[in-house]
């Protein structure tokens, strides 16, 4: 299904946004999520999961000193609809750690928002902490935990 997890250059934008276009998650924070695509993209740190048949299933933009300027920061991780429940959010949480671990760095972030419970679920089942909640971090009705892997 999955043949290559790759940094993907600008061409791939439509690609990505598509991932979540009329998505609720991207209604949530008013249509914002798509400019952090595109942010990411232009970075050159939005990575994306490639189908077999060159399809963008799913995309995560990894700042790699995005914390504290020290620790690598997981700004965004998205699935398409049609490839959720299938293990590739799980896969690019692995490969997360995987540069972490490249990168010689003992720790991972990220952050998820209060109402997204399947997502921190999923987080806390992969050795991620909550370290603290902020409050109207990006949008005001919604509180963003901050969450922290410890690397082997």
């Amino acid at each position: 299904m999955i043949s290559e997890v790759k940094k993907l250059p600008i061409t791939y934008l439509d690609e990505c946004l598509a991932v979540f276009k009329g998505d609720d998650f991207n209604d949530r924070y008013n249509g914002q999520v798509l400019d952090w695509v595109k942010t990411g993209i232009r970075k050159n740190e939005l990575w994306g999961a490639i189908t077999d048949t060159g399809e963008v299933a799913a995309i995560m933009w990894i700042e790699e000193s995005g914390f504290f300027h020290e620790y690598p920061y997981l700004a965004l991780i998205g699935v398409k609809k049609n490839y959720q429940g299938q293990g590739l959010g799980t896969f690019l949480l692995k490969i997360y750690e995987a540069i972490g671990r490249t990168l010689n760095k003992n720790k991972i972030t990220l952050m998820v928002g209060d109402f997204n419970t399947r997502a921190k679920s999923l987080y806390e089942s992969m050795g991620y902490n909550a370290i603290g909640k902020v409050e109207s971090a990006y949008m005001p009705t919604i509180g963003e935990f901050i969450m922290i892997k410890k690397l082997d």
